[in-house]
């Protein structure tokens, strides 16, 4: 076999091993996001629904309570809904076991999603009432990632085709190994985009080592832009879009951070406005946005004390005051009166 098809089949290979690195790294990176937004996805709904079910409670066998599950199940975004007593006897189950058509099998099997399932508690008064189990249908996260994986392995599959035709046209006037290439290449596929720095001083080498440089170089800003991408996205669910400050999910990981691995002392405060829906009512609910604003910088304003404040939900905030003693705490507390 000829030198020129020996690096032809060399560099083929490679080529085929940084679009397949490539490929796998993208829908891993989709998955994750889809499972995410998934898991974010049926726990409003759990919450959302339950707080309308808990009115209807009191008669286990109004048949609103059905009703009212149904209309949410059959958007078809939903495997399974349950709704149990606090005896945790079944009052309604719904189930979804279809799939949505289009994605094969082996897909299913190659890339498994994880299923979310949320458990929203039901109370009236003080008092808990039940449970809702509503589980997600993760079909349509396979149909999105299914899309997505088809239209990335076209994309890479004419970029490849056109790389190989250069290849090709290159390697007619390559005579001597591109070992330096070859390199870079292994490297990309292990996720480090190098450039060569040294270039070849042939001309046709020359050219294949800038083009490498290019797709290593266009390879890293796509994943470079989806990390960033991705990492937007996770800021913001941790965020509250009102106040800004950190929600109520960053305040449970934060507070079970604390005290897994904290030594020391700290400190967690609760404050919770009364009577904003009176408020709402006479100011409207420009007014206590604005007030829930101003309030959540006065709390942020602490936050150069090595404090980290949260709005948890509606009008509830909290502070946490990791290393302070007591008296710390209560001196900052009376500053923010």
């Amino acid at each position: 076999m000829s030198l020129s098809k020996q690096l032809l089949l060399l560099l083929s290979l490679i080529f085929f091993i940084i679009f397949s690195a490539s490929l796998i790294l993208s829908i891993n990176n989709i998955k994750s996001y889809l499972e995410v937004e998934s898991q974010f996805h049926v726990k409003d709904t759990a919450t959302s629904l339950g707080l309308s079910l808990s009115p209807h409670m009191k008669n286990e066998k109004d048949p609103i309570l059905e009703t009212m599950m149904t209309a949410i199940f059959d958007t078809g975004y939903y495997r399974e809904m349950r709704l149990v007593n606090i005896d945790n006897q079944e009052l309604v189950k719904l189930t979804n076991p279809k799939t949505v058509p289009g994605v094969p099998q082996w897909f299913i099997n190659w890339v498994p999603m994880h299923v979310a399932t949320a458990v929203s508690e039901i109370s009236s008064g003080w008092h808990m009432t039940g449970k809702l189990y509503v589980t997600t249908n993760p079909s349509y996260g396979y149909l999105k990632l299914y899309q997505q994986a088809k239209s990335t392995l076209i994309v890479s599959g004419l970029i490849f085709l056109a790389a190989i035709i250069l290849l090709i046209t290159v390697l007619r006037f390559t005579l001597r190994p591109l070992k330096d290439i070859a390199e870079q290449a292994e490297q990309i596929s292990a996720g480090h985009f190098t450039s060569i720095t040294q270039l070849p001083w042939t001309y046709e080498v020359r050219n294949v080592a800038l083009s490498m440089n290019s797709m290593s170089n266009k390879i890293g800003q796509m994943i470079s832009r989806l990390d960033r991408r991705l990492e937007i996205v996770s800021e913001s669910m941790k965020q509250d879009p009102l106040t800004k400050l950190l929600n109520q999910a960053t305040f449970e990981v934060s507070l079970k951070q604390a005290l897994s691995g904290f030594k020391g002392e700290g400190f967690a405060a609760l404050i919770k406005f009364d009577d904003l829906g009176f408020l709402s009512k006479d100011k409207g609910n420009e007014a206590v946005n604005n007030l829930l604003r101003e309030f959540s910088a006065i709390l942020r304003s602490t936050e150069k004390f090595s404090t980290t404040a949260y709005r948890l939900q509606g009008s509830e905030f909290a502070l946490l005051f990791p290393g302070f003693s007591d008296k710390e705490m209560l001196r900052l507390i009376k500053q923010l009166k």
